[in-house]
């Protein structure tokens, strides 16, 4: 009878090891598929180096908007930091909930996309702009933003770069990096009138999870001239 029992405990312990084993190979496959996708969306930006055309032109990069918008209409900008991966399309929904869990060519994924504030306007004319994305394990979305928090990482890596449909390229530089409550006055807006905001006044928020679940992590930047 004994033995018997030890023989069930062990049947269950590799179907409880099956199971689990399923679900991380299954999360595995939904990270990779989520990395692909956005891979896949890169060849909708076009990088112009020093080398092309004329020789005094400085490197350049545009973002081809109108045919990422054919796949879906919700982007409304790019955003870049070289030195922590970071490089993706932005997208906004009718809430801040969608895109925590869909990517942007509308499947599934726990990685979700890179979006902008609700009640932002589109055009990125308000004096506060909020970006949203994952604290992803394997450093994808906004997974390396924590890298911050490292002084020579923050130190090498200052310029955050947004490019706006209509050619618009704008570089806001990291003031600080920080953990706030959930509910953190930060993240209040308030209603700015187009054409008012001064450069200097135009400030970016990136949000992601922190270590803490009643803490976000989030990083400052100020719009340069």
């Amino acid at each position: 009878m004994r033995h018997f029992k030890e023989i069930l405990i062990l049947v269950v312990c590799i179907i409880a090891l099956g199971i689990a084993g399923h679900k991380l190979i299954g999360i595995w496959l939904m990270y990779q598929e989520g990395v692909t996708e956005y891979e896949e969306l890169k060849e909708y930006v076009n990088e112009t180096s020093e080398d092309d055309g004329d020789e005094n032109s400085d490197a350049a990069t545009t973002i081809d908007f109108e045919e990422l918008q054919k796949i879906n209409p919700d982007i409304v900008a790019w955003i870049r930091i070289e030195g922590l991966g970071i490089d993706y399309p932005v997208v906004q929904g009718e809430d801040n909930e969608h895109y925590l869990h869909y990517t942007f060519r509308g499947e599934a994924n726990v990685e979700g996309s890179i979006f902008l504030d609700y009640r932002n306007k589109a055009d990125f004319s308000d004096s506060k702009i909020i970006l949203y994305g994952h604290n992803m394990k394997n450093g994808s979305m906004f997974g390396s933003l924590k890298k911050y928090q490292n002084e020579n990482v923050f130190q090498e890596n200052q310029i955050i770069t947004i490019y706006l449909p209509g050619n618009r390229e704008w570089k806001f530089k990291v003031q600080e990096c920080r953990n706030v409550k959930v509910n953190d006055s930060c993240y209040e807006l308030e209603d700015d009138r187009a054409g008012e905001v001064e450069f200097g006044d135009k400030e970016l928020l990136l949000s992601t999870c922190s270590s803490f679940a009643e803490q976000r992590l989030v990083v400052f930047g100020k719009l340069q001239r």
